[in-house]
């Protein structure tokens, strides 16, 4: 694989042109060059390399390094130093070098170690690009899980159905379009009849098939953009916007038909009773609250099991 050489600074400190005796020609013209240590960093803080270049006089290496590396210094570039001997070398690397090599082994070595650099950065990028991946696809894991957690805190474990926390969201958003704009809302408030003998007599096991079956029926009579919850108990509602009180009862004798033709597995037969409480009229301003109008669905379904339960009742319009 062809591997492209980095982008490059000469730092020309050795009183010489000492590049012309190390590097082939097409190398040359590549390179920014510059002859002063301040040149270097101001060179640098505009024109970011990967690679710097350092040709060291003669004398301490490391007291050279070190003034170009403090501060800022060379930012996130290599820095490959050409000394006079070994004990330059020694005094390079100590002093911060990321390489170096001697003037006379440079002009067979020098090549190889920006070539070696290339492979290095290659590797790098080729490891940030998959640990980038990775991190990516955690936080798509994560945003997933996020989203089933946020649905759960929303949601009844035993039916899948809304329950109180998440209704009690939708409805008042929904009272509160209802009192800018207009128009009809109503909320139908269910409570199954006799589930505490139908617990009694074949288990709780029973019960929850009871309760499920309970929550298909709803979901089978209502529409998409109406909201089902289970409240709690036995206790059910559904909200449902754009709903005249007629028509809202008319969805509850389907739920309450439903209900009572359930065959459920214990042989017991369901009924349950229903108050629908409607929002209606013209844009009345938000302040009408949806525990409000669950109230009044509320004591309609009292009313209904006062009556003689298994029955519609409706509360007063608002």
């Amino acid at each position: 694989m062809a591997v492209t050489l980095p982008s490059t600074l000469w730092l020309e400190l050795r009183g010489e042109a000492a590049a012309e005796l190390v590097l082939p020609a097409e190398e040359l013209v590549r390179m920014r060059r510059v002859w002063s240590i301040e040149s270097a960093q101001r060179s640098l803080a505009e024109h970011p390399v990967e690679v710097v270049i350092v040709a060291l006089p003669a004398g301490d290496a490391g007291a050279v390094l070190h003034q170009l590396l403090e501060g800022d210094g060379v930012g996130p570039a290599s820095v490959i130093a050409l000394c006079e001997d070994s004990a330059a070398i020694v005094s390079a690397l100590q002093a911060g070098a990321d390489d170096a090599c001697s003037y006379a082994r440079a002009p067979e070595q020098l090549m190889a170690r920006l070539h070696a650099a290339a492979r290095v950065r290659m590797l790098n990028v080729q490891a940030d690009t998959r640990v980038m991946r990775e991190l990516e696809a955690k936080v798509a894991e994560l945003t997933r899980e996020n989203q089933r957690l946020r649905e759960l805190a929303h949601r009844d474990e035993l039916t899948g159905l809304g329950n109180r926390r998440g209704f009690q969201g939708h409805i008042d958003y929904l009272i509160e379009y209802a009192g800018r704009f207009g128009g009809s809302l109503s909320v139908v408030m269910i409570d199954l009849d006799g589930m505490k003998l139908l617990n009694d007599q074949h288990g709780h096991a029973a019960g929850d098939v009871a309760l499920r079956s309970v929550a298909s029926v709803i979901r089978q009579s209502i529409r998409g953009v109406d909201v089902a919850a289970r409240l709690g108990g036995d206790e059910f509602a559904v909200v449902m916007p754009a709903t005249t009180a007629a028509a809202a009862a008319r969805v509850a004798e389907r739920i309450r038909t439903g209900i009572g033709g359930l065959a459920l597995p214990s042989g017991a037969r369901m009924s349950a009773s229903f108050g629908v409480a409607t929002l209606s009229g013209a844009p009345r301003g938000i302040g009408f609250a949806g525990d409000e109008l669950m109230a009044r669905a509320d004591a309609a379904l009292y009313a209904a099991k006062r009556a003689g339960k298994n029955r519609i009742e409706l509360a007063a319009a608002a």
